[in-house]
């Protein structure tokens, strides 16, 4: 049996944003299957360099830091990267049992599969086209016949006190 996380509780408020975004990504997939979900912020290389694990501890610390600030933080950054990559170094990829290989098997014309097309892949790539304003995103959209809180931090709060929306 397997799972996932979603948000994550270190970030507390500062994280809800991200939580609430995970969420709808989810609903959406469960009720109307994969074709109309936008495309991830980031899709993470499947097998990290230093480069891309140095981006990585740089931009989750903070993407929208300055020059001078990524300078003075370079220490952190760098140890950060070492820690990383020991870590990544020491995991082994999973190992599936066959019977879940088979139930879980993508065939490769998977119309769905990401990424594709003009999808930067590694926070070098990504990063450069959110600067060249060259990122493929999608707009936002709206949840058809919602009639909860439109402020999503008050739905939030609802969903953690256990009210369903518009009572």
């Amino acid at each position: 049996m397997g799972g996932f996380a979603i948000g994550r509780e270190w970030d507390g408020l500062d994280g809800m944003n991200d939580l609430l975004c995970q969420w709808n990504y989810w609903c959406w997939y469960m009720n109307h299957g994969p074709a109309e979900l936008p495309k991830p912020l980031l899709f993470l290389t499947e097998r990290e360099n230093l480069f891309e694990s140095f981006l990585y501890c740089m931009y989750e610390v903070g993407f929208g830091l300055s020059a001078s600030l990524r300078i003075a933080f370079m220490p952190f950054f760098i140890w950060l990267t070492f820690l990383r990559v020991s870590s990544l170094a020491t995991c082994r990829a999973p190992i599936w049992p066959p019977e879940i290989k088979a139930l879980c098997h993508v065939p490769a014309d998977d119309p769905y599969q990401q990424p594709v097309g003009d999808m930067p892949v590694g926070w070098a790539a990504t990063s450069q086209a959110h600067k060249t304003q060259t990122y493929p995103s999608d707009p936002r959209s709206k949840t058809p016949n919602w009639y909860g809180e439109e402020d999503s931090f008050k739905n939030a709060e609802l969903w953690r006190a256990e009210v369903a929306p518009g009572n």
